[in-house]
Order: C-alpha cells, then sequence, then structure tokens
C-alpha cells in the first residue's frame, strides 16, 4: 500500500523488473512486496527470484 492505496499485482511486477538489476536494494523491495494483494503468489515468486539473484552475484 502506498499513499493509502494498493497497487496492482501487474504494476508490482514491473517496478520489481527496475530493481532486480539494483543489487541489495532490500528495503525498496520489501515495499513494493507489501503494496499489493498477491493473492496468486506472483509477487512473492519474482521477489524471492530477486532475492536469489542477488545473494549469487
Amino acid at each position: 500500500m502506498l499513499e493509502g492505496e494498493e497497487l496492482s499485482v501487474k504494476r508490482v511486477l514491473e517496478l520489481m523488473q527496475y530493481l532486480k538489476y539494483e543489487k541489495d536494494m532490500y528495503n525498496a523491495l520489501n515495499i513494493l512486496y507489501f503494496s499489493c494483494d498477491d493473492v496468486g503468489g506472483e509477487v512473492e515468486e519474482m521477489y524471492n527470484q530477486i532475492i536469489d539473484q542477488w545473494k549469487n552475484t
């Protein structure tokens, strides 16, 4: 939730794409992760992929 409004899962996934190239931006990634209602698990999957990528580089 940003500014009192939830973001769509689609928008969060788009924004996460930018962060995956910015190593160790954990706080920004967490803000995005908690800013939507990810009932399908898509955001969680990308979140975990990004964290794994950062750990392996």
